[in-house]
């Protein structure tokens, strides 16, 4: 067929179709709904619905996470603090004990002073370690 005989005939039948000229005409067409590949748009709205709690979830637990870390680096952090606290108490503990000892040597102190002392280093020297056990823990949390 030639093309301006097709092109005629189109443009006729589009014509009589205009001019509601025969009634035998049948119009058949193709509609696509906004859905995704062919949902219903019921589902497709519940799906994206369900789609945006997920993504909260997600943004939440991301914030739980964080929230989580920066907990655990201010304890690793305070229990460091902790951990020269304790360390600067025992120096000034073992200070204390070796002046005490030497008072005793020159007569000015007792034994019983040079053994509180020891007793008060001894106390010192736990909680040091107390203390950096308690570190160790927070960084093990990290």
């Amino acid at each position: 067929m030639n093309q301006a005989f097709q092109d005629a005939s189109f443009s006729d039948v589009l014509g009589d179709i205009k001019l509601e000229k025969n009634a035998n005409y049948t119009l058949a067409g193709c509609s696509r709904s906004r859905s995704a590949m062919g949902m219903p748009a019921t589902v497709f709205k519940a799906d994206k619905e369900q789609m945006e709690q997920l993504k909260d979830q997600l943004r939440l637990l991301h914030l739980d996470i964080l929230i989580s870390i920066e907990n655990a680096v201010n304890t690793a952090r305070a229990a460091y603090e902790a951990v020269s606290a304790t360390r600067e108490a025992r120096v000034f503990a073992e200070a204390a004990l070796d002046a005490e000892r030497k008072k005793m040597e020159n007569g000015k102190s007792t034994s019983y002073f040079v053994l509180d002392f020891q007793r008060q280093l001894t106390e010192k020297r736990y909680t040091e370690i107390s203390a950096l056990a308690a570190y160790n823990v927070a960084l093990s949390e990290l």
